[in-house]
């Protein structure tokens, strides 16, 4: 009866061990799931800021002579480095997916 007993408070403390790991299991995937949105957050405020600034540069090439250059108030040598790299989609993707490594592979749709 004792070695019954014994038996029985082991598997009710096993199952208690068991309900209590499942439930760290849990907090850890929602938090998991947090911080991958997160990350989407951060990423779509990348890919939001490379579309502005790509439309600005759009901008102002049609609305400046061709001797006047892109960026307003930057030097000229700036200005031509900023448009040759928001115009490469290869630097582009490169920093994308430095920046969002589990996003490796993906194209850049925005």
């Amino acid at each position: 009866c004792a070695k019954e007993q014994r038996y029985l408070d082991t598997i009710r403390d096993m199952k208690q061990e068991y309900d209590r790991e499942k439930k760290t299991v849990r907090m850890l995937r929602a938090a998991r799931a947090n911080a991958y949105n997160q990350k989407s957050e951060l990423e779509e405020f990348f890919l939001k800021c490379i579309h502005e600034a790509r439309k600005d540069v759009l901008r102002r090439r049609h609305r400046s002579s061709p001797d006047q250059g892109v960026a307003g108030d930057q030097p000229p040598d700036r200005r031509k480095v900023i448009e040759m790299l928001l115009s490469s989609e290869d630097v582009l993707v490169f920093l994308y997916e430095k920046l969002f490594p589990h996003r490796t592979g993906m194209v850049m749709s925005h």
